[in-house]
């Protein structure tokens, strides 16, 4: 499935003059939220139907970014007060950055750096993609996704074979919509497995819906 996609470019420079730049989707689902377990610290990534579409799509896009260039995904949850309710033990984070370790080797405070620098270029730009619905062979999988959490962020770091992985992983959890019939059996996949690096516990991919009248999945900034 193709798809085109406008994102804010924003351009930094860090010491040594190093270039930058932070891309963040100029449409943005609030239908996903990203947290981490007080107690057992697995961390997840939490969605419905329409949120794992959106997912796939930027997860597919890491597969293609450039040098020194990152995704920087801002979380705005609509299911927040309910799902903070239902799950007091688990830390929501405020947004996702996404890197391709293959073409960008900034550490988590190069990245915060990036995130707190003043801006000498802004523009607008498209990247157009393709989710490509084929499997990625298990030992392309091993050891190639690095997850943290720091000040609120969740920084996960992989190769274009993971995240491929990833982006079908999304395409399947997305074919159960939005449904709270699923949650009592939450369709889930596993990053946490063989997966991670030794560096991180890795996440896990989780459907969960919520009903609400007022919800606004999308919004643009």
């Amino acid at each position: 499935m193709k798809f085109v996609l406008d994102f804010t470019q924003r351009t930094v420079r860090l010491h040594g003059g190093v270039k930058v730049s932070m891309l963040i989707p100029k449409q943005q689902c609030n239908s996903i939220t990203a947290a981490m377990d007080t107690i057992s610290g697995i961390r997840y990534f939490i969605a419905n139907g329409s949120g794992f579409t959106y997912l796939s799509q930027m997860f597919s896009l890491c597969k293609t970014l450039g040098k020194n260039e990152f995704i920087c995904l801002p979380l705005s949850y609509v299911f927040h007060e309910a799902y903070d309710k239902e799950f007091p033990n688990e830390r929501r984070v405020s947004r996702i950055t996404l890197s391709n370790y293959c073409t960008t080797q900034l550490d988590i405070r190069d990245r915060l750096t990036a995130m707190k620098t003043s801006v000498y270029r802004e523009t607008v730009v498209t990247r157009s993609g393709e989710v490509s619905g084929r499997d990625t062979s298990s030992w392309k999988r091993r050891r190639r996704v690095t997850a943290k959490q720091h000040s609120g962020t969740l920084f996960i770091s992989a190769n274009k074979d993971l995240f491929q992985d990833m982006e079908l992983s999304c395409e399947r959890l997305a074919e159960y919509g939005n449904h709270t019939e699923e949650n009592q059996y939450p369709p889930h996949c596993h990053y946490d497995m063989e997966e991670n690096t030794s560096k991180s516990p890795g996440f896990r991919l989780i459907y969960f819906h919520y009903e609400d009248k007022n919800e606004e999945e999308y919004r643009t900034i």
